[in-house]
């Protein structure tokens, strides 16, 4: 499955936008962030614009975690949980999604 064009906008609204990468807020430092959540090589001091931000988002951080669910997940899921699920892979990472608890239920 592909992530849906709702998906796409479900993560923009949770991810909100910032067109300068910032720290995380828990250490103050790496991971930064840029965009709409994007944190896959930013660098302190870069800056994006929304069409930056949504192109990486479709074309590259979406289609990432969209693979991530592909891989891991085994039943048959609509195309909203696949969204949801891909929106919550996209903010937690791949890795800790295969050693989650919503994995395995």
């Amino acid at each position: 499955m592909q992530v849906s064009e709702q998906g796409i906008e479900l993560i923009k609204q949770l991810e909100g936008f910032s067109d300068v990468a910032y720290p995380d807020p828990a250490t103050g430092s790496a991971p930064y962030t840029i965009g709409f959540g994007r944190t896959h090589k930013v660098k302190p001091d870069q800056r994006c614009d929304r069409m930056q931000a949504d192109y990486w988002l479709r074309h590259q951080d979406a289609p990432r975690a969209a693979e991530c669910i592909n891989k891991h997940v085994k039943r048959p899921l609509r195309q909203q949980e696949f969204d949801a699920l891909v929106s919550f892979v996209y903010n937690v990472g791949c890795a800790n999604f295969r050693n989650s608890t919503m994995l395995k239920c």
